[in-house]
């Protein structure tokens, strides 16, 4: 180690230096696989260089950095949910490079500057308008929305989907998903109903990934669901693909009357993310109580 090098890891406590470009960089390429989708990642790294400024040292950032990156997003007509998610990779970096590779980190929290979400979007699709964007869509985007409704699968999991994740005997899809927390992400399991075993069986395998266009696995759904909603009749943005593993969960609380069976058909791993289906419980209780007491 060079004499200068040594010096100035041992004024830093033993901690590198390096630029907030290099932090961003080595964190995309060292940790965004173990994510549902790298690329946001990517694009919200991007976008935390550009208004901090990659040349600075990782260690200058500061609290009013932070409170400026996030007037500057509200100003650009971005959500809060969308702040927040910024606010999470940043704190990930903060904390892989602080803990993990010794590198000299800002002392601030991003997750301290979270703003006040709404209630999230959560049932706004109902089953009229399911089936007619599927019965509008492409075949690729169909198999996908049948998948998302009957599996409770997240986008990014249906889309790489492999042929031998299912298990068609024990009537199952066995897939390891991305996690942050966990290396190499985690098992989740779902069943397969029949209606859906059926449309999978059905299915040529023109290759390993079972949603595929043209032969070839599918990467991503944005322009055949606009293309569907539109012919559907729908304005743009109205309804977005997630909703139907909204519908899937909602469909999933009215039928069993269950938080928790929701939390394991959608894979959450915290209840406090299925609680948002709570309101639907809520009016089934007022529909229960109209038909015993008030009929």
């Amino acid at each position: 180690m060079a004499r200068a090098t040594e010096q100035k890891l041992l004024a830093s406590g033993g901690a590198a230096d390096i630029t907030i470009d290099q932090a961003f960089g080595e964190f995309y390429t060292r940790e965004s696989s173990n994510y549902a989708a790298p690329r946001n990642i990517y694009y919200t790294l991007n976008q935390l260089s550009a208004f901090f400024g990659g040349t600075r040292p990782f260690s200058e950032i500061t609290a009013a950095d932070i409170n400026n990156y996030i007037y500057h997003m509200r100003d650009s007509g971005r959500a809060a949910g969308t702040i927040n998610r910024h606010l999470v990779v940043l704190s990930s970096v903060i904390t892989t490079c602080r803990k993990r590779w010794r590198y000299r980190a800002p002392d601030v929290r991003p997750l301290e500057f979270r703003e006040r979400e709404p209630d999230g979007r959560i049932g706004l699709i109902d089953d009229n308008d399911r089936l007619a964007i599927m019965g509008a869509a492409a075949p690729h985007l169909r198999l996908a929305m049948q998948i998302a409704y009957y599996t409770g699968l997240r986008r990014g999991n249906i889309l790489t989907l492999r042929w031998d994740e299912i298990d068609f005997e024990r009537g199952l899809i066995i897939k390891r998903v991305k996690d942050p927390t966990i290396d190499g992400g985690r098992i989740h399991t779902c069943a397969i109903p029949n209606c859906l075993a059926q449309i999978l069986r059905e299915l040529p395998r023109v290759c390993d990934y079972v949603v595929t266009y043209h032969g070839a696995p599918v990467k991503d759904l944005k322009t055949a669901w606009h293309a569907a909603c539109r012919r559907a009749g729908f304005p743009p943005h109205k309804y977005t693909f997630h909703d139907i593993r909204h519908a899937s969960g909602t469909a999933v609380v009215r039928k069993t009357n269950s938080l928790f069976a929701a939390q394991m058909h959608l894979g959450h791993k915290s209840p406090n993310m299925t609680q948002r289906y709570a309101k639907f419980l809520t009016e089934d209780k007022i529909a229960i109580a109209y038909l015993v007491f008030d009929k």
